[in-house]
């Protein structure tokens, strides 16, 4: 994918690459973003989810964040604010029916404990298939686990 430092440009490259109809038989999906100023309006997983023309074949998605900020601006930028996706009837499970594993990687995340918690609350009907991992340098450190603490509403 081409590099970029505006947000705006790189999210149209991404929309055209995965315009409707697409690559439909891809079983997974990498996708890594940077630090930024400004949230794109349409977040990467519903641009994936929308653009699945077949649902149930995509199992796989990894969203590797590099997360050197202290909001959840780099969250909101990947998964959204909720599991509604705009200009679709259907929410992000059903768009996403089949899928197995939805990891988010942080990079420079010193806690990914309240960016963890926020996805987490956000996306409650895809709890099952969430992952979290973290490294400061993923080139020279492994990915380490993140679970979340129990809550008594799960």
């Amino acid at each position: 994918m081409e590099s970029t430092n505006d947000p705006s440009l790189s999210l149209g490259y991404f929309i055209r690459f995965l315009s409707k109809n697409s690559f439909p038989s891809l079983r997974s999906i990498a996708i890594s973003t940077w630090h930024s100023d400004e949230v794109p309006g349409v977040p990467y997983l519903h641009v994936i989810a929308a653009s699945r023309a077949v649902p149930g074949i995509l199992k796989k998605i990894v969203m590797r964040c590099d997360h050197g900020e202290a909001d959840h601006r780099c969250c909101q930028a990947n998964v959204g604010t909720s599991e509604e996706v705009a200009g679709s009837p259907q929410e992000l499970p059903a768009l996403l029916s089949g899928l197995e594993e939805l990891t988010i990687q942080f990079i420079r995340c010193e806690d990914p404990g309240p960016c963890a918690a926020y996805i987490h609350s956000i996306l409650p009907s895809m709890r099952n298939v969430l992952r979290f991992e973290h490294s400061d340098n993923p080139f020279v450190d492994p990915w380490k686990e993140h679970t979340l603490p129990a809550t008594d509403s799960e």
